[in-house]
């Protein structure tokens, strides 16, 4: 939930993209350009065609527009794919440099675009594993495993966290002492979005190791820590208001008894 909140929060801030028939590039390069209108990098306003292709992009003039001088690279190679991306994901290329598809020189290793593709980027998930996967895995093999593991790790990780910051949410209106439990979300939120870039090193063993971190005593299970001391005060008030009228019917009962004996 909090993730969603993050976005829902941050659209606003995202940039207003250009219209695409205002970029000289989409006059030529249009089933491109058409890809790229879909793109999560284009529709928040992240990039342009030149952010990874070099050039000017609004200038009519294509020797102008593909000069040196303006920094046109055309077409990255495969072996800048990487080095393109990690320009804005430089976490998941350094985890992706770490896993088993980190060798560019074999060409029976995905690179970036192979799994994201290149025009039509969109928001990545955990679904993207399996549809990504299949391409070069068969469906009993070792690697769609250790993928599979990855993405259901993840999933029930993150379902976990979901549901605890759903019932903090709902009760901090009511309980101001819940609000303790808001750091210990925001820091398991923090933990799962790294684990998300972590993906990209295909390790199993890194992966469980994060989302027990985010289940620990410092993530969900600190929050669930203040959601139960809150519960616990519930079952108690009852017993405290019952033994406050007791004590004062008692007090009450014993002045009643005394007045009599006062002249």
């Amino acid at each position: 939930m909090w993730i969603l909140l993050v976005l829902l929060f941050a659209a606003p801030l995202f940039a207003e993209p250009p219209d695409l028939e205002e970029v000289a590039c989409t006059w030529c390069h249009y089933e491109e350009a058409e890809d790229f209108a879909e793109s999560v990098h284009y529709l928040q306003g992240h990039l342009l065609c030149t952010d990874c292709h070099g050039g000017l992009p609004f200038a009519e003039d294509p020797d102008l527009a593909k000069a040196p001088e303006a920094g046109f690279i055309g077409k990255p190679g495969r072996a800048d794919v990487a080095e393109v991306c990690a320009q804005c994901h430089s976490g998941p290329a350094g985890y992706f440099a770490q896993g088993p598809h980190h060798e560019w020189q074999n060409e029976a290793n995905p690179t970036c675009i192979t799994c994201h593709r290149n025009h039509r980027v969109l928001d990545a998930s955990l679904a993207l594993m399996d549809e990504t996967c299949s391409q070069c895995h068969d469906e009993w093999s070792a690697a769609r495993d250790r993928g599979q593991k990855i993405r259901v790790e993840l999933e029930v990780g993150a379902e976990h966290l979901q549901r605890v910051a759903m019932e903090v949410d709902s009760l901090s209106g009511f309980e101001r002492s819940l609000q303790k439990a808001q750091p210990f979300i925001e820091d398991a939120t923090a933990v799962l979005q790294s684990a998300d870039a972590a993906t990209h090193a295909l390790d199993v063993q890194m992966i469980e190791g994060m989302v027990a971190e985010v289940r620990g005593e410092r993530g969900v299970a600190g929050a669930e820590g203040v959601v139960g001391a809150y519960y616990e005060k519930l079952r108690m008030r009852p017993r405290i208001v019952f033994a406050v009228w007791v004590f004062v019917l008692v007090n009450v009962a014993l002045f009643w008894w005394k007045r009599r004996d006062l002249p």
